[in-house]
């Protein structure tokens, strides 16, 4: 479980989907691992059959003159030092780039003048000498940012001025030659960090401060650098990953990650790791929990041991673990208060909207004691906060981070027409069983629909929404039988 050398003499390396490259000094490219998706592009016909005989344990040399690689989960990609693209793999979505929907088992000419490559899920990304991003690959979620969602087979040219693109599971982003952060694609965790979780069909502004960017192809978050050399991030938060200091509420924009001091302890209470007992633990309060060799070396990997978030019991008691990552003979426990406020008692400020007959966003101001709240941060939206059509809709405001609790308000869009799709309760364009367990929890008391929920569940048109609606709608998803 240590790093093993496999190489010398090596510039560059990039992973994919059970497989990896490196580029030599000498423009030397070399793959290994997996081929099952023909990622190794050493000509190798063996994943023909579905078989793993393809596969190698060592690194084999692919070709030459090569100053870049790229690997994605089904696409391989390298840049040589002429400026020629050239790609291979799976090519299932046309995500080679060749014009063809046939797998390609060694590199192909793609285009010429490419100074950059970047490899997403199923998509693919170049700039050109000249600023010039092209796209192609895989569009269900419009992440080629071309206004469409159709599959493209080749390189399509979506803008101008960019110096760096990074690539998603199914989003993209760029930065222009001046420091515009674009992004564009699947939303539904905000990683597009416009506002939104809707799919952005083409690129749109989402920073104007961007000096270098950085995505992951395993996952539903961005992050940028900023030309005052500032860290930020948005989208999927889960397990903290923001570093936001809070644990879920996706962050909805880009915000400025704050590097915490270098000795936490200041703001910590200190617990004794023999006895158990906690020093001034407030009762029924959410804390961070941590565990490391020595307090004065601050929050750094080496130095942590063990680190969860409890809520303190009745009795002022964390029920933490000893189960500690490695061995050490001094353990220092100590744990920092979130201080958790119920959001349910925010002052809150909701304007009706105007019909546009385009989707809106609603933009609550929140207030708690005074202080207003910000967005993605404090808390996040569910339910209905976008609207394109008549009628009334309830937003939720849940708590995230430093609060708790929720709090549900009504808006309305004046003017337009009232559209509803039956079976389609929250109004995601889609019928499935998010809609369900709406109408299930609408029937036990547990949260009511708004109107234009309640007009969408109604499936057999009886004016009550009952577990008939439900079978109604169970039937459609199973394609027993279709609603309308």
């Amino acid at each position: 479980f240590t790093p093993v050398k496999i190489m010398s003499d090596v510039m560059q390396v990039s992973l994919g989907n059970n497989c990896s490259a490196c580029v030599k000094k000498d423009g030397s490219l070399f793959t290994w691992g997996s081929n099952y998706y023909a990622t190794l592009g050493n000509g190798d016909r063996s994943t023909e059959d579905d078989n793993f005989a393809g596969n190698k344990n060592k690194p084999q040399k692919v070709m030459s003159g090569v100053s870049m690689v790229e690997l994605g989960a089904e696409v391989g990609a390298c840049i040589t030092k002429n400026g020629a693209l050239y790609t291979w793999g799976i090519n299932s979505y046309g995500t080679v780039g060749d014009g063809t929907t046939n797998r390609k088992y060694s590199p192909v000419h793609i285009m010429d003048n490419v100074i950059d490559v970047n490899v997403g899920y199923r998509h693919c990304a170049c700039i050109t000498s000249n600023g010039d991003l092209y796209t192609w690959g895989n569009n269900r979620f419009c992440q080629l940012g071309d206004g469409t969602k159709e599959d493209k087979s080749y390189p399509i040219k979506i803008m101008s001025n960019v110096k760096s693109i990074s690539l998603g599971n199914y989003h993209s982003a760029c930065i222009t030659k001046d420091g515009l952060l674009y992004s564009w694609g699947k939303n539904q965790d905000f990683q597009v960090g416009n506002g939104s979780s809707s799919k952005q069909w083409e690129p749109i502004v989402i920073a104007e401060n961007a000096y270098d960017l950085c995505f992951t192809n395993v996952g539903n978050s961005g992050a940028y650098i900023s030309d005052k050399n500032e860290l930020y991030s948005w989208g999927d938060n889960s397990f903290g990953k923001l570093g936001h200091g809070s644990f879920g509420g996706n962050a909805i924009k880009p915000k400025k990650i704050i590097i915490p001091p270098d000795n936490p302890a200041i703001t910590a209470q200190t617990l004794n790791a023999d006895t158990q007992k906690q020093q001034t633990i407030i009762p029924n309060e959410v804390y961070n929990v941590y565990a490391v060799q020595d307090i004065n070396a601050g929050l750094i990997d080496d130095n942590i041991l063990y680190i969860d978030q409890q809520t303190s019991d009745e009795n002022g008691k964390l029920d933490y673990d000893h189960g500690l990552k490695g061995k050490t003979d001094s353990v220092v426990w100590f744990a920092v208060p979130m201080h958790q406020q119920d959001i349910s008692v925010a002052e809150v400020k909701l304007d009706d909207l105007e019909y546009t007959g385009e989707e809106q966003f609603v933009h609550p101001v929140v207030k708690l004691d005074g202080e207003e709240l910000t967005e993605g941060v404090d808390y996040y939206l569910e339910g209905s906060y976008s609207a394109t059509e008549g009628g009334e809709y309830t937003v939720t405001i849940k708590g995230t981070g430093l609060y708790t609790g929720e709090v549900s308000v009504t808006y309305k869009v004046n003017g337009g027409k009232t559209a509803v799709t039956l079976g389609d309760v929250n109004h995601d364009e889609q019928i499935n069983v998010t809609d369900i367990a709406m109408i299930a929890a609408h029937i036990k008391g547990i949260k009511a629909l708004d109107e234009n929920a309640v007009k969408a569940a109604d499936v057999n048109g009886d004016t009550e929404v009952n577990v008939t609606d439900i079978a109604m709608i169970a039937a459609h998803i199973k394609g027993i039988k279709a609603i309308g």
